[in-house]
C-alpha cells in the first residue's frame, strides 16, 4: 500500500470511528482482529469492508465471536 492509500484509508476509518457506526472490536491501529479467538491478522480490505463500517454484522470473525458468546452464555444458564 503507498502512502498516499494509508492516508486516505487512515482518514475515512477516523471519520467512521466518530460516527459510531463499526464493529465493536475494532481497532484501526492493530492488524489483529480483536474479535478473533486465535489473533488472527487481517488486512486492509478486510478492515474496510467489514470492521470500519456498519456491515460489520456481516463479518464471518464476528459472527463466529457472537455464537461462541451466546453458547457459552447459554451453557451457564442464560436465555431460558
Amino acid at each position: 500500500m503507498n502512502s498516499k492509500m494509508a492516508i486516505a484509508l487512515t482518514q475515512e476509518m477516523a471519520l467512521i470511528q466518530e460516527d459510531k457506526t463499526m464493529c465493536p472490536y475494532c481497532n484501526t491501529e492493530a492488524d489483529i482482529c480483536n474479535a478473533s479467538c486465535s489473533s488472527l491478522e487481517i488486512d486492509d480490505r478486510m478492515k474496510m469492508k467489514y470492521c470500519a463500517n456498519e456491515d460489520y454484522d456481516d463479518c464471518p470473525i464476528f459472527l463466529v465471536k457472537n455464537l461462541i458468546r451466546k453458547n457459552t452464555y447459554e451453557k451457564l444458564g442464560g436465555f431460558s
